[in-house]
C-alpha cells in the first residue's frame, strides 16, 4: 500500500521516507512536492484549464486610478523621455508592498479564459518570460528566457494567442500614456 501526500501541482519529485515490503504489513510513505505556475494570463493548455487569474473589476478601477499616482515613486522607475516605466525590485522584507505594486500596475482589467477544449495543448510547458504592457494596455514584446518542452516558435505563438485575451488599464502620468516594461511571468503546465 502506498500513501501519497500531495502539496501543490505538476513537476513532481518523489522521496520515499520508509521503504519496506508490503508483505510485512508496513506502509511505504512517499512525499510528493510540486509546483504549477499559471503565468500572468491564460493560454490554451489543458494544464492551465483550472487556473484562476487576477482581474480588476470595473468598480475597483476608479480606486486604482486614484492610488496609482501616490504609489508611482514607490513602485515604478520611469523614463519620461521614453514614456516607459518598470516595476521596482523591492527588498524581500517588502513583499507586501511588491504585491501591492503588481496589483496596481500589472493586474489586468479584463481576462478572457474561454478556449475550445479541442484546441488545448497537452504537452509539458515550462517557460520563463518577460513582456511589456503597451500604452494602450495590451501585452507586447513577449521574450522567452527559458523554455522546456516546446520549440520556441510554438511557445511564442501559444503565449501571444493568450496575450490577445488580456487587457490592462493604461498607465497615465500627468495625462500622458506610458508603457510598463520588463514584467516577468512563469508558466509550468502539464496535463
Amino acid at each position: 500500500m502506498t500513501l501519497l501526500y500531495l502539496a501543490g501541482f505538476a513537476a513532481l519529485s518523489l522521496a520515499p521516507s520508509v521503504a519496506t515490503a508490503e508483505s510485512e504489513g508496513v506502509v511505504e510513505e512517499v512525499v510528493v512536492t510540486a509546483s504549477r505556475h499559471c503565468g500572468d494570463w491564460p493560454v490554451a493548455h489543458a494544464g492551465g484549464s483550472d487556473c484562476e487569474y487576477a482581474e480588476l473589476k470595473a468598480e475597483v478601477v476608479p480606486g486604482l486610478l486614484h492610488e496609482r499616482p501616490r504609489m508611482m515613486d514607490v513602485c515604478l522607475v520611469c523614463s519620461r523621455e521614453e514614456r516607459r516605466c518598470s516595476l521596482r525590485t523591492l527588498p524581500r522584507q517588502q513583499k507586501d508592498t511588491q504585491q501591492l505594486c503588481r496589483s496596481l500596475f500589472s493586474t489586468p482589467v479584463r481576462v478572457t479564459t474561454m478556449f475550445a477544449t479541442s484546441s488545448m495543448e497537452r504537452k509539458f510547458l515550462d517557460a520563463s518570460i518577460s513582456y511589456d504592457i503597451s500604452v494602450e494596455g495590451r501585452v507586447e514584446n513577449i521574450v522567452i528566457h527559458e523554455l522546456e518542452g516546446w520549440n520556441p516558435r510554438q511557445a511564442r505563438q501559444l503565449l501571444r494567442d493568450g496575450a490577445r485575451r488580456v487587457r490592462f488599464e493604461p498607465l497615465l502620468v500627468d495625462g500622458v500614456a506610458f508603457a510598463i516594461t520588463n514584467l516577468e511571468a512563469h508558466y509550468t503546465l502539464s496535463d
